[in-house]
């Protein structure tokens, strides 16, 4: 995208929903979709599939769920669903989210300058998967820093792709001879657990596809959630008085303000999509973003409203191909938010606020701000009780 996009892709967006909504690519086979019903139908149709010998996840990834189609694609992700149930996510979330959530959210001096992002965004979902996954502390640093490179190469290829090669084997070497077999974590246990029918290297896709959603759309989601309560302040105090409120206020961020804009489909079929003939082996990119406020769908749909009536949103993709881990990084993230905002205030003066800015990936370089206490008098009763 163009720096102007870059910073404020939402104009663009809107023009082409109306004049050009299946946009060839000029001098390409690669078509760009921005309206709800055609994104939808390439999300959903047996026409469209992510299979693709070239796609850069799978050259960054290896062969993952994110890049298979049929009978192994269902396999697989049936053997992963489990580990997502309801069930096991409140064991998690007593277990790992809260203990990891208390232990951040104690670390944040009050009266002095934060930054939201790199005090609270960047470390609750990495604590949280590498606990997970069964990393340990003195791993974590070398092995994020891989990470981010690659899904910095993923954003629009920066970085060099020897070097992305590079950290591939060498996370998936790590992961495959160090951190699977301990199972310290409990995803890396169930993992082991799974069926014989699923081979090693298909364990260690799954892990590495769940460690990178996990941490960089978690992320992402967290700080850009804030980032649009903060742009909106008059919102602030119902997350922290009116049950329920921080629920709808993440999910109207991940539509108004998602984490990922966009997605890859291939025809595998010739086909219609919009009224325009789509030869097979067409490349479509879905901008699911473009998508989340389409007027057709949304009323005011520009307007960030969390009590808004329109609940649903493609952000976590729709279909055979939709998001295993959203009502876990739901709960994650609500209950983070939730315990925040019980705890602290957010002094409105001297605020530092990033704009949200990237490519296919987008969030904030920074939210910095002041914290007071959400309830003064109780937290120095607390303070006076710990002294003696």
């Amino acid at each position: 995208m163009s720096p102007t996009d870059a910073q404020d892709p939402w104009p663009r967006y809107a023009m082409c929903r109306r004049s050009d909504p299946v946009r060839r690519r000029e001098g390409t086979a690669v078509y760009e979709l921005y309206r709800h019903a055609d994104i939808k139908q390439a999300l959903t149709g047996d026409e469209f599939t992510v299979a693709y010998p070239f796609r850069i996840s799978k050259q960054i990834l290896g062969e993952t769920l994110l890049d298979i189609d049929g009978r192994k694609h269902a396999e697989l992700r049936r053997a992963a669903a489990y580990f997502f149930d309801s069930e096991n996510i409140a064991r998690i979330e007593q277990s790992v989210f809260e203990p990891l959530a208390r232990q951040i959210l104690d670390a944040l001096p009050v009266g002095k300058p934060i930054d939201f992002v790199r005090d609270c965004a960047l470390r609750f979902p990495t604590a949280t998967m590498s606990r997970l996954v069964g990393i340990r502390e003195n791993e974590v640093a070398p092995l994020y820093r891989m990470v981010d490179y690659l899904v910095q190469h993923l954003d629009g290829s920066k970085g060099d792709f020897e070097t992305a090669s590079r950290y591939r084997e060498e996370l998936r070497l790590r992961l495959a001879r160090d951190i699977l077999p301990r199972g310290e974590g409990a995803l890396a246990r169930y993992v082991n657990g799974l069926d014989t029918g699923v081979g090693d290297g298909e364990r260690i896709g799954l892990l590495l596809l769940i460690l990178f959603a996990g941490i960089e759309t978690s992320v992402s989601t967290l700080a850009n959630t804030l980032s649009c309560l903060l742009r909106h302040p008059h919102h602030l105090d119902a997350m922290a008085h009116s049950p329920g409120f921080a629920a709808s206020a993440l999910q109207e961020a991940i539509r108004w303000e998602p984490a990922q804009h966009e997605t890859v489909r291939f025809a595998a079929a010739d086909c219609v999509v919009g009224g325009l003939q789509l030869r097979k082996g067409s490349a479509l990119v879905l901008y699911l973003a473009s998508a989340n406020r389409d007027e057709a769908v949304y009323r005011d749909a520009d307007l960030f409203d969390p009590l808004r009536a329109e609940k649903h949103n493609l952000s976590f993709g729709l279909g055979r191909h939709y998001c295993l881990g959203k009502k876990f990084a739901l709960a994650a993230l609500e209950g983070f938010l939730t315990r925040f905002f019980q705890r602290f205030r957010i002094a409105q003066g001297g605020l530092e606020l990033a704009p949200v800015t990237g490519g296919m990936f987008r969030r904030p370089e920074h939210l910095r701000f002041t914290l007071s206490p959400a309830h003064p008098q109780r937290q120095t009763q607390e303070h006076h009780h710990a002294e003696h």
